[in-house]
């Protein structure tokens, strides 16, 4: 039987590692277009690089979070 920080510590390990695709990530920046992330991709190198599975494309959704507050941060500083 796991205890309830295992269990955290478990938890934590699959919301870090969850993958999400374009219309989560669209979803995720406020309801963007496919073109704003190609063009994210292309212009700022601190934008969350996807990974390609069967030319499928996925992003880290807790790199996209770290991204989107890193960006928040920025304009509010």
């Amino acid at each position: 039987m796991q205890t309830q920080t295992e269990l955290s510590r478990a938890v934590f390990a699959a919301v870090k590692e969850k993958r999400i695709q374009a219309a989560a990530v669209r979803e995720l920046c406020g309801g963007v277009s496919d073109m704003w992330i190609w063009r994210r991709m292309d212009s700022d190198s601190t934008f969350p690089r996807p990974i390609y599975i069967a030319k499928r494309r996925f992003w880290r959704e807790a790199d996209l979070i770290e991204w989107l507050n890193a960006q928040a941060d920025r304009t509010t500083t």
